[in-house]
């Protein structure tokens, strides 16, 4: 599951509206380069943040048999959108959710951490998370902290 929310200006000063979405899906399946999702299904609301989870959770648990499934949930972890809302949500399964960030979340906050111009640290960091090499991760990120460290007093 992945959900967000995207605020829309309103042609009024300091009026705008927040669309929630969710997309649900089974799956992914390749086509050549391309992906598609298996059977994906999109909720999108305007409510309050807690009725857009309480929605989620209702057609979930209507569509599917939870209880031994393991959710993987795509967000960029902002308010409204944090891994506990998204085990709230799917709490009929008996396994925790597993949260990921997307790439572009990634990259970001890597940006706000080292800082945003080209740098041996984030480009070996890059590297080890595209690799899914946790022990170059560890080693590139427990280097830059060490080093940098020694300057903040």
């Amino acid at each position: 599951m992945e959900a967000d929310g995207v605020f829309i200006k309103g042609t009024e000063k300091k009026k705008s509206l927040e669309v929630r979405h969710a997309v649900v899906h089974e799956g992914w399946e390749k086509n050549g380069k391309r992906v598609a999702l298996r059977e994906p299904k999109v909720i999108m609301t305007t409510q309050l943040t807690a009725d857009f989870w309480k929605e989620v959770q209702a057609f979930t648990a209507h569509q599917y048999s939870l209880e031994n499934t393991q959710i993987v949930s795509n967000s960029d972890g902002g308010q409204g959108y944090t891994a506990e809302k998204f085990q709230e949500a799917f709490s009929q399964s008996r396994y925790a959710v597993l949260n990921q960030l997307d790439p572009y979340h990634i990259a970001q906050a890597l940006n706000r951490a080292i800082g945003g111009g080209k740098s041996e640290y984030k480009d070996s960091i890059r590297k080890a998370l595209k690799e899914h090499n946790l022990d170059d991760f560890t080693l590139w990120l427990d280097t830059y902290e060490s080093e940098y460290s020694k300057y903040l007093g």
